[in-house]
């Protein structure tokens, strides 16, 4: 068992090493939502205090829709995109603002596992996600796709709670 996979009372002054933390690719997933905004904004942050880039995800759940969910009044929003592809926008001047390489996708099929696939496709050191989410115009948590990420990543994870 390495240092860091022992429990605190297990440790001697011998564990207690610097810490030398990598990030150089972080990966947000957002809807757009103010949740997804939010954790973007740490994706953001986190990447400029490490000089790292970030690849920012939508994942379109609605198999069956293409690449746009119904029930949204067929609204354009923010620079002429689709409401939930809209994140993926904010990230691109959030990271010019702050002189960050932002890179993005939209991938269709289950959110958990498409987030997983394209974080070991792309090797992420850490994954940024918001509490809850929405999706069209139906509410979807994502604090059930938070849950499940969670549950199987190897990923480390950051989750952004939502304001209250």
């Amino acid at each position: 068992m390495d240092r860091i996979g022992k429990a605190a009372e297990s440790m001697t002054e011998a564990d207690i090493q610097p810490i030398f933390l990598r990030l150089k690719k972080i990966l947000v997933a957002t809807d757009g939502s103010p949740p997804a905004v939010k954790a973007t904004n740490y994706a953001i942050g986190l990447a400029k205090a490490f000089k790292a880039e970030v690849l920012a995800v939508y994942v379109n759940g609605n198999q069956n829709q293409g690449r746009h969910h119904t029930g949204s009044r067929g609204q354009t929003s923010f620079c002429g995109v689709h409401p939930s592809e809209a994140g993926l926008v904010v990230a691109k001047a959030l990271g010019e603002k702050n002189g960050v390489k932002v890179y993005t996708t939209i991938l269709t099929g289950s959110v958990a596992k498409q987030i997983l696939n394209v974080a070991e496709a792309e090797e992420i050191d850490i994954l940024v996600i918001g509490e809850s989410g929405c999706s069209g115009s139906s509410k979807i948590s994502l604090g059930s796709i938070a849950e499940t990420l969670l549950r199987i990543s190897t990923t480390p994870i950051l989750v952004i709670r939502r304001d209250r």
